[in-house]
């Protein structure tokens, strides 16, 4: 009998377990995979609903974590309008609200659009936005941040506004990067605020910002803004240093006050492609200006440098137009040595109070004149070597120590009008297109307070009137300290006006003045011959007075030599008729012979007439010669 197996394994040998097929192993265990996966796909559509419960009340437990004010803030930001919770009994808000509302996702649509607007908010914690990114605008006004807000390396894609908010403690700004506006309008910070190396795209604007640390420095150093720097009406309780900074326009900060008189308002190395305007600031400690270099003008106009013991910096500027300090009043020093001004630097009415700093204007050059109208000097004012193209105004100025311009070189007039120098003026090497020193009165100072060596010039003017003038510049040039070159260059000027009496006037003082000098070193000799050179011909410019002198001796020799005073050399001689006018011309006269000194003498007895006659030859030998050297034009 035969066994059939269909679809069935054959019976294994006895004593051997049944070895499965491998084929059949597979498939059974690929189906147990397949079952086990759907069981807990099955589990996982069935526990759905559950989870979607619980994130939904995940949702509802964070909504009602948030305060009632916060969540009427986030309400409004949701639908991009402002949140103003200034009216609420309760403003607060957390720092940590803050942060992820600023950074929430899910938002609408249209948020990137309106941005976050919040306005009357007191935030509670410290606000750190460090090293993130703002995408949409951010304003929160009229806010009090209770604790530090840190916006280090902060970038605001579009514009940020803090204006009317009160930061209680640290401010710190360093390096933010803003690429819209940047609002700190009327902002009060009470701790420390620093915006080292921060960048804006457009304005940084801080009008009527008061920063009420008195221990802090302000820090702007190293700002780079592609607009204007506004800051007008500002408070600085400490000090404020905006050095290196880079401003592609302005600085304004009119009407701005430096309280500190312990700090340092430091602008040195800024750049601005604009004007800087600080017009009717106030400065109670250092300013310092120095090296800033300026597109623009530079305007200190009705300012006030206050601190008697501090100086006001500005040397080294480069300026692009112009300097105006017009009525700004300056207590302590004043520098300004070095100062490149392509426009006009003004000081019109300005007040330098310093009894003990001068102020010092040494090396400045200006390209359009100085201002300095009614300006006033408390200590010596030194505008040594400047150069100056358009003129210099000093009309009314005041000096009550020394004027310096030693060195000066000055186009265009140069006036002194009405100047009041008591102390004196130095123009050493000084040289003026133009000098009018109309009202000033030399003879007043102290002796040799006024130096002209080496002074030059085109024209000069010390009166209205053109006689009176001439008069009043020998005055000057006697009065001066003496300098051989004053007196050479007063000669050549007057000659040039056609007026060469006063020309021969000025050279003989100057001799006069040499011959003091030659006296003072004890060089008796060479005085005495300038003496006599000055009597008997003026130096040589006044040739008429030889033959005074000569007349003199001649008419003096026609009486001592008379007839009864004199007898023959030879018997032969009494037969020539006797002419005592004749005889003086001879004996005075060495180059000429009229035979008269050869055929009689003074009596032998007359020692009185010999001693004359001694005398009278003499005085022949110096005159003449010296006479006619004066005439022929040898002897100048």
């Amino acid at each position: 009998m035969t066994s059939t197996y269909s679809n069935r394994e054959a019976p294994s040998p006895p004593g051997r377990r049944s070895q499965p097929d491998p084929g059949s192993v597979h498939l059974a265990g690929l189906g147990r995979g397949l079952a086990k996966s759907n069981f807990l796909a099955f589990l996982m559509m069935a526990s759905l609903p559950l989870l979607c419960d619980r994130s939904a009340a995940q949702s509802d437990d964070q909504k009602q974590a948030l305060s009632s004010t916060e969540q009427i803030v986030q309400d409004h930001v949701e639908k991009g309008e402002e949140a103003d919770v200034s009216t609420l009994p309760d403003r607060r808000l957390s720092s940590t609200f803050l942060e992820g509302l600023l950074f929430k996702k899910g938002f609408p649509w249209h948020l990137e659009k309106t941005g976050i607007h919040i306005s009357g908010a007191k935030v509670v914690g410290p606000l750190d936005l460090a090293n993130l990114e703002v995408i949409h605008e951010l304003s929160l006004t009229r806010c009090e941040f209770t604790d530090d807000v840190i916006f280090s390396n902060t970038s605001f894609k579009k514009s940020l506004d803090l204006s009317g908010s009160t930061f209680d403690r640290r401010a710190d700004f360093n390096m933010l990067r803003a690429d819209g506006r940047a609002d700190f309008n009327d902002t009060r910070f009470k701790g420390s605020v620093s915006f080292q190396h921060a960048s804006f795209a457009n304005d940084l604007s801080a009008d009527g910002a008061t920063f009420l640390n008195n221990t802090e420095t302000v820090w702007f150093n190293n700002i780079r803004v592609a607009y204007n720097v506004i800051n007008t009406h500002g408070i600085f309780a400490a000090g404020a240093n905006f050095s290196d900074a880079d401003i592609s326009k302005g600085l304004l900060m009119s009407d701005t006050m430096f309280s500190n008189a312990d700090s340092v308002a430091d602008f040195h190395n800024l750049k601005a492609g604009a004007d800087i305007k600080l017009d009717n600031a106030v400065f109670a400690g250092d300013a310092l200006f120095s090296s800033i270099d300026i597109v623009g003008s530079l305007v200190v106009s009705g300012g006030a440098f206050t601190n008697r013991n501090r100086s006001a910096a500005f040397d080294h500027v480069k300026i692009g137009s112009d300097f105006k300090a017009d009525e700004t009043h300056f207590e302590g020093g004043a520098r300004f040595n070095n100062a490149q001004i392509s426009g006009q630097l003004d000081i019109s009415s300005a007040k330098f109070r310093n009894e003990t700093s001068p102020a010092n204007f040494t090396n400045v050059t200006v390209g359009a004149g100085i201002q300095a109208k009614g300006a006033t000097f408390a200590e010596d004012a030194s505008f040594d070597y400047v150069r100056v193209r358009g003129g210099l105004d000093m009309t009314e100025a005041e000096f009550k120590a020394l004027a310096i311009f030693t060195g000066a070189d000055v186009s265009g007039t140069t006036t002194l009008t009405g100047a009041k120098a008591p102390k004196g003026i130095s123009f050493k090497n000084a040289k003026f297109d133009r000098l009018d020193i109309n009202g000033l009165l030399p003879w007043k100072w102290d002796e040799k307070s006024l130096s002209l060596t080496g002074l030059t010039f085109r024209d000069i003017s010390a009166d209205d009137d053109r006689l009176k003038s001439s008069d009043k510049l020998k005055e000057f040039a006697n009065f001066a300290k003496y300098d051989s070159r004053t007196y050479e260059k007063l000669e050549a000027y007057f000659t040039e006006q056609g007026e060469p009496g006063k020309a021969n006037d000025i050279f003989i003082d100057g001799k006069r003045r040499e011959r003091d000098e030659v006296f003072h070193k004890r060089n008796i000799p060479a005085a005495c011959g300038s003496v006599l050179l000055d009597w008997l011909v003026g130096y040589g410019r006044i040739p008429a007075l030889a033959l005074i002198w000569s007349s003199f001796f001649v008419v003096l020799g026609c009486f001592i030599f008379r007839k009864d005073e004199m007898e023959p050399q030879q018997s032969e001689a009494g037969s020539h008729r006797y002419s005592a006018f004749l005889y003086s011309l001879d004996v005075f006269a060495p180059i000429i012979d009229l035979k008269a000194k050869s055929r009689w003498v003074p009596k032998s007895h007359k020692r009185a007439i010999w001693v004359y006659f001694v005398i009278h030859t003499i005085a022949g030998l110096l005159l003449v010669p010296i006479g006619l050297a004066a005439v022929t034009g040898i002897l100048k």
